[in-house]
């Protein structure tokens, strides 16, 4: 931690100097292996993991007598780390999913109470682009104008088990691609 934080955090939270010492050592040690951990276990960008470990100390240091009163103060903040790490991925899939749910309904324009990210909604539109020309045509029909899959089986002469099983195929794709610009977008 930078020196200079560390007196004002002491004042305010009150832990004596063994305490701070205690707290710095701890840091040094756990710093860089919480970093390992939550990069290989969640494969996230570094800045992002960087920023969960920071924040686990963060809060560490508010319930310090907490975390040294812990039988393993390092499975404690390890664990703190894996759930701040969720908490973001969690967070990250939601934004993800409402995307998804304005490409189906396109009387919703994409705007700041569905996803500010302009490269999230260009990559949907990016793999809807990519589907085979029936697939998108079904979603077309499905999502923008409210048919059901008989009405799109009527409209486009096909069974509607057909439809069911095309737009089936299709969800995974845009999914993928949505998840991957996740991973390539943190």
């Amino acid at each position: 931690m930078e020196s200079e934080e560390v007196p004002n955090a002491v004042r305010r939270l009150e832990l004596t100097e063994k305490q701070v010492e205690r707290l710095r050592c701890f840091y040094d040690e756990q710093h860089s292996r919480l970093i390992a951990i939550i990069c290989h276990r969640f494969g996230l960008p570094r800045h992002r993991v960087e920023d969960i470990v920071q924040e686990v100390f963060a809060k560490a240091l508010v319930c310090w007598d907490r975390v040294e009163r812990a039988d393993s103060p390092k499975a404690y903040v390890t664990r703190m780390a894996v759930n701040l790490a969720v908490d973001y991925l969690n967070a990250s899939k939601k934004e993800r999913e409402m995307v998804l749910r304005a490409w189906q309904d396109r009387s919703l324009e994409p705007s700041e109470d569905v996803c500010d990210d302009p490269e999230l909604i260009a990559a949907v539109d990016a793999a809807i682009s990519e589907l085979p020309a029936k697939q998108r045509r079904i979603l077309e029909l499905m999502w923008q104008q409210g048919a059901s899959a008989q009405e799109v089986a009527v409209q486009l002469q096909l069974a509607p088990a057909t439809v069911r099983v095309q737009r089936s195929r299709a969800l995974p794709r845009l999914r993928a691609a949505v998840a991957e610009h996740g991973k390539d977008g943190e």
